[in-house]
């Protein structure tokens, strides 16, 4: 090796690097898992590909195992032949790649591409997670909403609203902050206890009581035996009007939206945080830029492209003649257009492989969850005589199944105002007037009865009625949220395909690029082999034209004028300078290849010292 210029040297061991390399892309080609890509991208089809493979793998049998595809008897013929067939695959590579609208990527930008979208994915499988742990808590918001649908309430609402209960059971809350399916839940004497508990530290007004009702009191009070156990608040309707009865109603309803609130702002920021966390929209622009460098024209506003197709598609069609279009009717032609329109954007839809992200379609809401109005307890107009009842006075009668009333009953007194008539002759003005005065004196009288009356709410029916509202708007709430994750599932799942056909798209253009680079190897094995072969020439021709003067005719004519022919060779060629400058002959005079003792003369021993003086 020492012997073989510096430049060959090089020149080799170009050669030996560009051949590993080409054995390496070879083996990468003809591998079971680049031949199942290609047909899942249906890139060649199944006896295509098999048929390169097949002569690929001919070739590389036929070449020599030692040299390969250079340096060879036949390696020129072996790299064409090997060209041949990779020209063949490229056109393959080329014709995916056209329908795909892939952009050619310079050297080195696949493996870029390549680690952007691994980020990506990273980025996508972290997102996915979120989306997963936003899902869990939509389920338990669900859980939520059905606790509250409860309409006796089922005490669930203490731990909903009790900061310190929710914290305490934190082992069965979610780390979110949010109860859990209220599956343990607590009684209604604990739910009584929380009311009770608002009302302790409400001042009443003179005339309201918070009276719990046993069988002594339940028949002063007007109640009947099933509210015996219970808690109302007694209102005296001889001291409070009924506006000021509703005031105080009104004010224990918002002393609980105060606590409801509370909690509930609480539970909906971390749904909020969870929302953001899991947002898309960040991840889809990204994904939208990654598309940008691999695709041709890939971008969102499609619909004005679209219908620049169409009219330029409409336009190129050849016009109708105007017999045929007079005799036609001018609904079928415009069906017909609408057909063509049709066929037309399903050619276009098909020939685009990717569609565009949907992150133009996620909505930005400027108002989140979070932001949502807390609902009001205060019982509406149409609910306030099921909450508010006025209550009478009675004597129970066999165990209280029978009431007996100290008065007459509001009823009596309404069929006796109205049946008190004359006679069935025609009713005249004045009895039309007594009759209207007989109304208002039963209004006034049900209004400021003579006997002392009482009005009261009951703690269970105001539980009930709390019950009502916040379920209505932890339903709203889910409402909200079933929307928010739905578009976020849709949007996941199509930043996921998208990724996928990504990935494959990268694939493929790096198959092409590898593919351009067998090519860019052979042409440069043939071009550094022919540079080899030309420069190995050219030594030999300077070695021979080199080597002459050593057979010049003046040194044989020197070894012919002396006793030792031999020697007057080794003499010439160990100072030719000499010799050469000394000794002038014709150059026709050439007769050494003929000289009969030349062979024997090379192998005889060299002469003494004194020879070698005696010719000098």
């Amino acid at each position: 090796m020492s012997d073989i210029p510096l430049e060959h040297q090089v020149t080799i061991a170009t050669l030996d690097d560009l051949s590993r390399e080409l054995e390496t892309l070879l083996d990468s080609f003809c591998s079971d898992a680049q031949h199942r890509f290609l047909l899942e991208q249906r890139v060649a089809t199944q006896q295509q590909l098999q048929r390169v493979r097949h002569t690929i793998q001919q070739i590389r049998n036929t070449a020599s195992p030692a040299t390969g595809f250079r340096s060879g008897p036949n390696s020129e013929a072996l790299r064409q032949s090997l060209m041949r067939v990779c020209i063949e695959m490229l056109e393959y590579y080329q014709e995916a790649c056209q329908q795909r609208r892939l952009r050619p990527l310079p050297d080195g930008m696949a493996q870029q591409l390549t680690a952007d979208w691994h980020h990506l994915s990273q980025a996508f499988e972290l997102k996915a997670k979120e989306q997963g742990n936003l899902s869990q808590l939509f389920d338990k918001l669900d859980s939520l909403r059905k606790a509250w649908k409860s309409s006796s309430g089922n005490g669930v609402m203490e731990r909903l609203l009790s900061r310190q209960y929710r914290r305490s059971k934190s082992g069965n809350a979610d780390g979110n902050g949010t109860t859990g399916s209220g599956q343990q839940q607590a009684s209604r004497y604990q739910m009584e206890r929380l009311l009770t508990a608002l009302l302790v530290n409400y001042e009443l007004k003179d005339g309201a009581y918070v009276v719990m009702v046993d069988r002594h009191n339940y028949c002063q009070l007007g109640l009947g035996r099933k509210a015996i156990g219970t808690r109302h608040v007694v209102f005296d309707c001889s001291k409070l009007t009924r506006q000021e009865q509703m005031d105080i109603v009104a004010g224990i309803c918002d002393r609980f939206a105060s606590v409801f609130a509370q909690n509930a702002q609480h539970n909906l920021a971390q749904i909020e945080a969870q929302i953001r966390l899991a947002q898309l929209s960040l991840l889809a622009e990204k994904l939208r830029r990654l598309q940008h460098q691999i695709y041709f024209g890939h971008h969102h506003s499609t619909a004005l492209t679209n219908d620049q197709d169409e009219q330029d598609h409409h336009d190129s069609q050849p016009q109708r003649s105007p017999s045929s279009s007079s005799l036609s009717n001018p609904h079928d032609d415009v069906s017909s257009l609408d057909v063509d329109r049709h066929h037309q954007s399903q050619q276009q839809q098909q020939q685009l492989p990717l569609r565009g992200t949907s992150s133009l379609l996620y909505i930005q809401d400027a108002h989140a969850i979070e932001d949502m109005p807390m609902p009001s307890f205060v019982p509406s107009p149409w609910e306030w005589p099921d909450l508010l009842k006025v209550r009478h006075p009675y004597q129970p009668v066999f165990l209280g199944l029978v009431k007996r009333r100290r008065q007459r009953s509001p009823i009596m007194r309404l069929r006796d105002a109205f049946t008190h008539s004359p006679a069935p002759a025609a009713i005249s003005e004045d009895e039309d007037n007594g009759n209207d005065q007989a109304m208002q004196s039963y209004v006034h009288q049900v209004q400021y009865p003579d006997m002392i009356r009482f009005a009261s709410v009951s703690i269970p029916s105001l539980c009930s009625h709390f019950c009502r509202r916040g379920r209505q708007f932890y339903e709203d709430v889910v409402a909200n949220a079933q929307v928010r994750q739905s578009q976020d599932r849709h949007l996941l799942q199509e930043i996921g395909r998208d990724l996928v056909k990504i990935y494959a798209a990268i694939q493929l253009e790096a198959s092409r690029s590898y593919m351009h680079r067998i090519l860019a190897i052979l042409h440069d094995m043939s071009m550094l082999e022919h540079q080899l072969n030309s420069s190995a020439a050219t030594t030999s021709h300077q070695h021979h034209s080199v080597a002459a003067p050593a057979w010049d005719s003046s040194a044989i004519t020197t070894a012919a004028t002396s006793s030792h022919p031999p020697l007057a060779i080794t003499a010439a060629t160990a100072g030719p300078s000499s010799s050469s400058a000394a000794v002038v002959s014709d150059p026709s005079s050439s007769f050494t290849p003929h000289h009969p003792s030349f062979a024997e003369n090379q192998q005889t021993s060299p002469p003494e010292d004194s020879h070698v003086s005696s010719c000098s």
